[in-house]
């Protein structure tokens, strides 16, 4: 088991793999009391759609999750040492092991 990263509180979880329409597997648990709720795709969707502030602020916090799980998941694979940075270039160093981790 890997623990990926903590949600924030009010986080959309999943938010990605909705708005794709693409399968999203992913479990979460929680390490406190927690409050959740459940929203189909297609009435988020729509929600989106009717509400201009709503898509600014979800079209945000992708770009920001993007980035954020691009740097984490780059600096798991440098400390395990799958790759190197050399300047400005990316070196695979274990991609037998990329390739297995990419296929799971």
């Amino acid at each position: 088991m890997f623990i990926l990263r903590f949600a924030d509180p009010g986080e959309i979880l999943g938010l990605a793999g909705t708005l794709s329409g693409r399968p999203y597997e992913v479990w979460a648990e929680a390490t406190q009391p927690t409050q959740t709720s459940f929203v189909k795709g297609e009435h988020f969707v729509d929600i989106i759609r009717r509400n201009a502030e709503l898509a600014v602020h979800v079209a945000m916090h992708l770009g920001g999750m993007s980035r954020e799980t691009v740097s984490r998941l780059l600096s798991g694979f440098k400390k395990k040492g799958l790759i190197q940075w050399k300047g400005c270039n990316l070196v695979l160093t274990d991609r037998a092991v990329l390739e297995s981790l990419a296929a799971n």
